[in-house]
């Protein structure tokens, strides 16, 4: 059972850039950037830095010799920082819930303390949080003195946290210090290319993760479309999924278009929906009102769920706001379970759309401000 969870800062938490490094380094004097920089482990004074063997001011006055020039701290500050690309909104979101759910959570870095200066300021989210909001500790290379892949690091945490291998899960993008980490029991994920980690450690600790459905998933899907409609009629809803709809073939099309999510928890499927990038064509006019923008949309359809699902909805619009800043959602008059949905998580109604059958539909939509991707 996974009760830590040990991350890397570059190429997991915030999305890397080398190309990105090399051009503030070289912006700084540093002409053979792309010779003497490495996109997990640094060398030579670099490596001196980050292993703790020389201080920030050290290699301030090292990196001032090499480039020619006095080089300040915000030089250096900038140079380092070139690595980073840009925190995705997902991965803040995953450490919030892994630390609400009781995992306790870890970072583990090969850094030095320019790219700390960064990341440890309110600059780190674009939210005003720094990094230490989204961690219980840390243990950083040039503290530590220090570097993975050295099998000594990675006890020094199992020791001083007082925890087992075996209860530890390690995320890094190099395969070397992945590999150290499963020397010594720990169970580990490495995400290449700055890849999406979230939904393999919710399948790990086992709670409930999105992924794109496949034509395999059909028959699950069609199952709880089925239990949705029982549900909607027995709510007194029988005028909201009638004659066959959401039929096999219009399931089908989601898939093939890329539109068709199941949540799931271990294997278990427990809901479905479909996430749509507009404009739709139904949304042309609206009546009896007006929409709140007129900023690009996604649209949720086909939401059903199984009865073990539970918060299914704010899993949803959690999923989809990070797709979109704005969402726009109809349902039926009678479906007051949805309408309720909807307000609580912030909807507005907007009016009346209505189908390619010209059946109506309540409208309701949201924008979120400050949205990252």
């Amino acid at each position: 059972m996974i009760k830590t969870i040990v991350f890397d800062l570059g190429g997991v938490i915030f999305a890397q850039s080398f190309e990105g490094a090399i051009r503030h380094f070289e912006e700084i004097g540093v002409k053979d950037a792309r010779k003497i920089l490495d996109p997990f482990t640094q060398l030579g004074f670099f490596g001196d830095l980050e292993s703790g063997k020389i201080t920030a001011e050290e290699f301030k006055r090292q990196l001032s010799v090499y480039t020619g020039h006095d080089v300040t701290d915000d030089e250096c500050k900038y140079a380092c920082t070139g690595f980073v690309s840009h925190v995705p909104q997902r991965n803040l979101d995953a450490l919030r819930r892994l630390r609400s759910e009781g995992y306790r959570l870890l970072l583990l870095s090969n850094t030095n303390p320019f790219m700390m200066m960064w990341a440890m300021s309110p600059e780190f989210d674009g939210e005003g949080h720094p990094l230490s909001d989204y961690f219980d500790t840390y243990y950083l290379s040039y503290e530590c003195r220090l570097v993975k892949p050295s099998k000594e690091i990675f006890q020094m945490v199992l020791e001083r946290e007082g925890i087992k291998a075996e209860e530890s899960l390690f995320i890094d993008d190099s395969e070397r210090n992945v590999s150290a980490a499963q020397a010594l029991g720990i169970q580990t994920i490495c995400p290449k290319d700055n890849a999406d980690w979230t939904n393999d450690v919710l399948k790990i600790t086992g709670l409930p993760y999105i992924r794109q459905a496949t034509t395999a998933d059909i028959g699950t899907i069609m199952e709880l479309i089925d239990e949705g409609r029982r549900k909607m009629i027995a709510q007194g809803n029988t005028k909201q999924w009638t004659k066959g709809y959401p039929s096999q073939e219009v399931i089908e099309r989601d898939i093939a278009n890329g539109n068709s999510y199941l949540i799931c928890e271990g294997k278990e499927v427990l809901a479905t929906f479909a996430l749509v990038e507009g404009p739709a064509p139904t949304y042309a006019q609206i009546y009896d009102g007006e929409w709140l923008n007129d900023k690009p949309y996604y649209v949720v359809h086909r939401v059903a769920s199984s009865p073990k699902a539970h918060g299914v909805m704010r899993r949803i619009l959690d999923f989809a706001f990070q797709h979109t800043d704005t969402l726009r959602i109809d349902t039926h008059e009678d479906n007051k379970t949805m309408q309720a949905l909807l307000t609580k998580n912030g909807f507005s109604y907007c009016g009346i759309i209505h189908l390619e059958n010209g059946d109506p539909r309540l409208a309701f939509q949201k924008t979120i401000d400050n949205h990252q991707q």
